[in-house]
């Protein structure tokens, strides 16, 4: 439903407390109008937008939300909602920029980066044994030639490095 006053409110969906009583394990996303650069640019940077996704197949539940223009915006969630939408294939959209739209975008990110960062923490405590040297200078690994190097970013400023599925961060 939309709400046309100032600021407007839209909402599609479930929200997180319908969610739970009816047995979805969900993810929640929130996203801030002051990160948003168009919104700043309006001079509308007070809203946010919070969005709901069942946490075992990341399909988006629900979303909500009150600001500038949400009314024009929760039409992408509708949509999305139809479709079935994971936030993992919200994440990989491309959205213009800078628009209101992108905090569909951002949203998608952030939960998942948090769904990454929990699980990635875990990894750190793990054998960091298999890691060579570090330069001082740069703090690269060095790595004995022919092994496989991954890297996550974890937080800013920190990252899991695995060689070889050996994990140090």
């Amino acid at each position: 439903g939309c709400t046309y006053c100032h600021p407007q409110i839209a909402s599609v969906g479930l929200t997180e407390a319908k969610a739970k009583e009816v047995g979805y394990e969900v993810r929640v996303g929130n996203f801030p109008f002051i990160g948003n650069g168009k919104a700043i640019a309006l001079g509308e940077a007070e809203g946010f937008i919070k969005t709901v996704f069942d946490a075992k197949t990341g399909e988006l539940l629900g979303a909500h939300m009150v600001g500038a223009e949400v009314t024009e915006l929760i039409q992408g969630y509708v949509v999305a909602m139809n479709l079935e939408t994971t936030e993992e294939e919200l994440m990989h959209t491309i959205f213009p920029h800078p628009t209101l739209s992108e905090t569909m975008k951002r949203i998608a990110n952030a939960v998942l980066d948090e769904v990454a960062t929990r699980r990635l923490s875990r990894v750190r405590r793990l054998d960091a044994s298999a890691l060579a040297t570090t330069t001082a200078k740069r703090a690269e690994p060095r790595v004995p030639f022919g092994q496989v190097v991954e890297r996550a970013m974890l937080r800013p400023g920190e990252e899991l490095v695995s060689i070889n599925g050996r994990h140090t961060a």
